[in-house]
């Protein structure tokens, strides 16, 4: 079993304040102190906003396909 946690901001939130949330989140990714602290939970990786959208996207579809009769 394993879970994620991600950041997310307001629908509809200006491509710029996208973009400098980016940045600082990727930054933070490299930082050797926060891979040490969310090591303490789990294995950090980074998603940008496009492949993180995606990615709940594709676990929202295979949640369906197991929980919803057809």
């Amino acid at each position: 079993m394993w879970w994620w946690a991600g950041f997310a901001g307001p629908p509809k939130l200006p491509s710029h304040i996208v973009d400098i949330w980016e940045k600082a989140l990727q930054e933070m990714a490299k930082d050797p102190v926060s891979i040490a602290q969310m090591s303490n939970v789990g294995r950090p990786f980074y998603l940008n906003s496009r492949e993180m959208r995606e990615h709940v996207q594709k676990e929202i579809d295979e949640v369906r396909e197991l929980w919803i009769k057809k």
